[in-house]
């Protein structure tokens, strides 16, 4: 693969920039680049020269991937199309478009992308055989300038993963379990930040947030909340690995009567506790997180799969500082309450209990680097990740939603 010193200069300032990277853990060392190109996100392998060995651009944007496809921009909103796949002469080259091929579809699948389309010169080509490449019926052969004639290809997200993955991964030189979960962080990254849209954190930024809504929070969660020792506990009993097992234990040991802090805001509130603990059902959403939680131990057995329920969930309140609750304690004086300290410690103790170094949500990621060990792991967590965190969202808006008489 040809490359000009502009490009190479731009390489390095990247890496010194600290753009997103992850590496292999291989014999030959790798490095993985993803920046932001046009409309999309470019991928670079560089090889343990720095050189580049193979490169992507996979197109998020409908309109830019209309003009590519021949086809309607609105039917294009969860397609994908990867352009300028390159790569260097040989072996090397050859196994570093596979890793390229596999980070730039794990952009698609960060953006909620199903399907793959792609320009090739017919099915014959290595690109076309290993994504198994299909002709987009109904599209005319297009001709390029200089490069001949293209058809136009098409493959499901999650197929084109498996096989580039399956092409990319050896056992002598494996993909390590590090670089796969730079995904779960990335895919994270985008939670947090619908997390602070939802109508709940709105309100209490913009101290509209009313006491009846606040009490629902508290009930809806608690209705979650009070089983947490005893999924954990399931997670125990399930986890094979001693590593992963005393993980739970020490999760389990920081989560017990936690329901109970809830418990006390309420009572200082002088909201009917019992009822909350005794004959409350969960709403639609809450029932759904929970449905999603209870079904990875409790079904699935799967330990691995329930730390999606615990991003999702402590995710948030890890993230959270003081000024947020300088921000609903401003909420709560606003209702008369004098000390509202006293009604919030659910949400302040969580900040401890989940942020921080040595918080629970640094613990799971922690593990999760080491037992997402390949594609088919993380196609199914990132699978029940979506379910969990989509869920809470829902939640955080319903519990807004459902109470508007303040």
């Amino acid at each position: 693969m040809s490359t000009s010193s502009s490009i190479t200069a731009r390489f390095s300032l990247e890496l010194r920039s600290n753009v997103v990277t992850s590496s292999c853990n291989s014999l030959v060392s790798r490095e993985v680049l993803a920046s932001p190109a046009g409309r999309g996100v470019e991928v670079i392998v560089l090889g343990s020269d720095g050189a580049p060995l193979a490169s992507v651009v996979v197109d998020l944007d409908a309109q830019s991937i209309a003009e590519a496809a021949g086809l309607p921009a609105a039917k294009l909103s969860q397609v994908a199309w990867l352009s300028d796949v390159r790569r260097a002469a040989g072996p090397a080259g050859e196994r570093a478009q596979s890793l390229a091929l596999y980070a730039a579809l794990q952009q698609a699948r960060i953006a909620q992308r199903h399907q793959l389309g792609v320009a090739a010169i017919d099915d014959s080509t290595p690109l076309s055989r290993s994504l198994a490449l299909t002709p987009i019926s109904g599209l005319p052969v297009v001709s390029a300038p200089g490069r001949g004639s293209f058809r136009r290809f098409a493959q499901r997200v999650d197929i084109a993963l498996a096989r580039s993955f399956a092409a990319a991964q050896s056992e002598d030189d494996p993909i390590a379990p590090a670089s796969l979960v730079r995904e779960v962080e990335m895919f994270l990254r985008g939670y947090f930040e619908r997390m602070w849209q939802t109508q709940w954190f709105r309100a209490v930024e913009q101290r509209t947030l009313t006491r009846t809504q606040y009490v629902y929070t508290l009930s809806s969660m608690h209705q979650f909340v009070r089983y947490t020792t005893r999924i954990l506990a399931g997670c125990v009993a399930a986890a094979d690995d001693s590593q992963l097992r005393l993980h739970f234990v020490r999760h389990l040991q920081g989560e017990i009567n936690h329901e109970v802090i809830i418990e006390r805001d309420l009572a200082v509130l002088g909201e009917d506790v019992e009822f909350v603990v005794g004959q409350m059902g969960p709403n639609l959403p809450t029932r759904a997180f929970m449905a999603a939680q209870e079904s990875a131990i409790g079904f699935h057995r799967d330990p691995v799969l329930l730390m999606a329920a615990s991003l999702a969930a402590e995710g948030i309140s890890g993230h959270l500082d003081q000024r947020f609750m300088d921000a609903l304690h401003a909420n709560v004086a606003g209702w008369g309450v004098a000390e509202p300290e006293r009604v919030t410690r659910f949400y302040s103790s969580h900040i401890d209990y989940d942020g921080g170094d040595d918080g629970h949500w640094e613990q799971t990621m922690a593990m999760l680097a080491t037992h997402l060990r390949d594609e088919t792991a993380l196609a199914r967590f990132v699978s029940m990740l979506r379910v969990t965190t989509d869920a809470m969202l829902r939640c955080y808006d319903s519990w807004i939603d459902e109470m508007p008489l303040g």
